[in-house]
């Protein structure tokens, strides 16, 4: 259990894999999955050993039980089940699985770690996110630049695979690093009185009695001098820690990060400093002057390298001043202009939108909201139409991009007020606690870690505000408190649940067949995961096939994840496409019976993706796409593909693409009106869409408006993008003509 909790803390941060459809958050949380099983079934074998379960209380309990019983009744009422109780597919993060291990994770650790190994266990996580740090920093400086689509070297990611993920995860443990340093040196003082007296503090007076010989006395005292050296060694590292953590935030251009470090920062560092002020000793004038020392780097390195992309700030920093030197006068683009095809949309002026969206959705369904996870799914439905006219018009969002927000929409006033309940009961847990506690220099290390891990905690309220939680994110918000409760209570309540008196664990027999099933079930639990873990590697293999046209090599792949996995919606949806696409291939070849073969096969993947997620609007476009394919086979398939798209309408009233494809369907059957209507449609809910003025202009003039088609391509040209060859090339041809 003990290597269990040194995993969580010192290897998730780093696990990240080149094969999996989703490279850093699915492998993160399959790790913790199991490691959650090794510890939880651990724990079982421990109790049935020693006939009795203990479950040490915490003040967090009741609110962490109330948070998961909002998650049940959220997943029991979703829009999406199987959504809910995994996550959101390519992270699984937060699903209803998610929560019920930290929870476990939480009774684990408060009831069977070793407070002993508190400090190993800070120790390991600061060397964890040195080495987290140290890769970002070389990415910075182009390291594996090559690897990635994104500019690593512009924003680092490191090992969490998103700059704004790296940056909570560095924002919670910089006070952290700042903490232990101090410590150690306390300690260092407390141990050696006399250093800085003149001469290296030296043995206790009953040692220095027993020394009999000069030589004895230099050995003690040399080999005290090394021990010395090598504690001023690690000192100075821990020193070093906060500044290469504050240095790849930085780097990320996290403005989120950035502000919730400074947030926290200020307040912590200035309780600090009242308390060390109130010292009165040479240890404390030396801490004051690390933490004097500590913020000032803080502030030159920001002025040296930038405020994280803070336009207030950025233009006072030496970047800034640099650029504004050496600044050429461009012509300013028209502050309306905000699309894709003449600029990239402010993420600010995104998340805005995205919020409002999220609130509809919130008021809609105020009690248990959408669904544990279903925001994918409940955004379409309240997408706000000004979303179309951003950079992003056509990305997927699956998170509210404000944890709070994200919580009241898919989990409603339950969940959200459940969630905000265990932070509120911990924080008032924490300012109680330490209101009584008088703080002094024999207690500087209990305070200071204390005080260090709270303000890295509360960096995640501030990060969650402008983001949402990744698996490393909700490791610390879980785990943390327990941490702190940990090193805090000296008297722990428990709950003990006495086995004995069970009939089964009254024989020796009993006793060894119920550790034998218990450790049979863990071996089990780990070989579910592998499947689950293998069929991702699998999916993702064939998910890049089937977008390389090796439809074959696809199909072969996919089938091995469906049988790994054969209750994943993904994987399904994107089997039934191959399927299609090859039966067809075999049709044209004249061999109609394995062609009729496949296509069935198609179309019952197709059915096991409605079955399990019915609301799911990609699937559903998806499925448009897989019947139009086996149309060539079954023509009938064409009218189902059409009310696939009128179903999707329903569920995403705003998105400007289903129209648009609707349009083109409905033309090709010959609904000419209704096509027109529908690309009308999609020209109004989103005014800059030019493949749907060009294929609006392509319909009237095939239904003889010449004129107004002219008019419709025109617009494009002068309204969207004067140098679109295509729109200038078919003007010309129907001039010529």
């Amino acid at each position: 259990m003990e290597i269990g909790f040194y995993a969580l803390f010192g290897l998730i941060p780093l696990i990240l894999t080149p094969i999996n459809y989703e490279l850093f958050e699915y492998n993160k949380m399959m790790a913790v999955y199991a490691l959650t099983a090794v510890i939880v079934f651990t724990w079982i074998i421990k109790s049935v050993s020693s006939k009795k379960i203990i479950i040490r209380r915490t003040p967090l309990d009741l609110f962490f039980l109330l948070f998961l019983g909002s998650q049940f009744l959220s997943t029991l009422f979703s829009m999406d089940i199987h959504t809910s109780i995994w996550g959101y597919y390519s992270r699984f993060h937060q699903g209803l699985l998610a929560s019920i291990s930290y929870f476990l994770l939480y009774l684990a650790f408060v009831s069977n770690f070793d407070q002993r190994r508190i400090i190993r266990l800070l120790s390991i996580t600061l060397l964890t996110a040195t080495l987290v740090s140290v890769y970002g920093i070389l990415e910075h400086f182009g390291i594996d630049k090559n690897l990635w689509v994104q500019d690593v070297q512009n924003r680092v990611f490191s090992t969490f695979g998103q700059p704004n993920w790296l940056a909570a995860y560095l924002a919670v443990l910089i006070p952290l690093s700042i903490g232990m340093a101090f410590s150690k040196l306390i300690n260092f003082e407390n141990e050696n009185p006399n250093k800085g007296q003149g001469s290296p503090a030296s043995p206790s007076e009953a040692g220095r009695a027993k020394v009999k010989s000069q030589s004895q006395k230099l050995k003690i005292e040399t080999n005290w001098s090394l021990s010395n050296l090598k504690l001023y060694i690690v000192n100075c590292t821990l020193y070093i820690l906060p500044l290469v953590f504050y240095l790849t935030l930085l780097f990320t251009k996290s403005r989120s990060g950035f502000i919730a470090f400074w947030l926290t920062n200020v307040p912590f560092s200035v309780l600090l400093f009242l308390f060390l002020n109130k010292l009165k000793n040479v240890a404390s004038k030396r801490l004051i002057f690390l933490l004097l020392f500590l913020n000032i780097a803080f502030v030159a390195i920001s002025f040296i390298v930038g405020g994280a992309g803070l336009g207030s700030l950025e233009k006072y920093s030496l970047p800034g001043l640099m650029s504004q030197t050496s600044q050429v006068t461009a012509p300013t683009r028209p502050s309306s202009q905000t699309s894709l095809e003449t600029g990239i949309t402010e993420s600010g002026d995104i998340r805005k939108i995205v919020w409002k969206g999220a609130m509809d959705a919130f008021l809609a369904n105020p009690l248990l909201g959408t669904g544990v996870e279903t925001f994918a799914y409940a955004y379409y439905q309240f997408r706000p139409a000004a979303h179309n006219m951003t950079s992003e018009w056509d990305f997927l969002y699956n998170k509210a991009h404000n944890e709070y927000l994200n919580f009241a929409a898919t989990t409603g006033i339950l969940g959200l007020g459940t969630y905000l309940l265990f932070i509120f009961a911990f924080t008032a847990w924490f300012i109680r606690r330490f209101l009584t506690v008088k703080p002094d220099s024999d207690n500087f290390t209990f305070y200071i870690l204390h005080f260090s891990l709270f303000f890295g905690w509360l960096s995640i309220l501030i990060t969650n505000f402008f983001g949402f939680s990744v698996v490393v994110i909700g490791l610390f918000f879980f785990l943390l408190p327990a941490v702190i409760f940990f090193l805090t209570e000296t008297r722990k309540k428990e709950l003990l649940l006495n086995l004995e008196n069970l009939i089964i664990f009254r024989f020796e027999a009993g006793n060894r067949l119920i550790i034998a099933l218990v450790f049979f079930s863990l071996i089990y639990a780990l070989y579910l995961l592998k499947n689950l873990w293998m069929g991702d590697v699998a999916f993702a293999k064939g998910y890049r096939d089937n977008r390389a046209g090796r439809f074959l090599q696809a199909y072969q792949n996919l089938s091995t994840a469906v049988t790994l996995n054969p209750y994943e919606p993904f994987y399904a949806d994107e089997i039934s496409y191959s399927s299609a696409v090859i039966a067809v291939a075999l049709n044209q070849e004249g061999n109609a019976t394995q062609a009729a073969v496949l296509k069935d096969q198609s179309l019952a993947f197709s059915k096991v993706v409605e079955t399990i997620s019915p609301n799911n609007i990609n699937f559903l476009k998806s499925r448009v796409k897989t019947y139009y394919v086996l149309s060539e086979i079954d023509p009938a398939l064409k009218e189902a593909a059409v009310s696939f798209l009128f179903k999707a309408e329903k569920l995403a009233p705003t998105d400007p693409k289903i129209p648009y494809n609707l349009g083109v369907l409905l033309a090709k059957s010959g609904q000419v009106d209704m096509a027109v209507e529908k690309l009308k449609k999609a020209i109004e809910l989103k005014p800059n869409y030019r493949d749907a003025y060009y294929a609006l202009g392509l319909l009237q003039k095939d239904n003889g408006e010449v004129d107004e088609a002219k008019k419709t391509l025109q617009f494009v040209l002068d309204k969207i993008n004067k140098d679109d060859t295509e729109i200038k090339n078919k003007l010309k041809e129907w001039e010529e003509k």
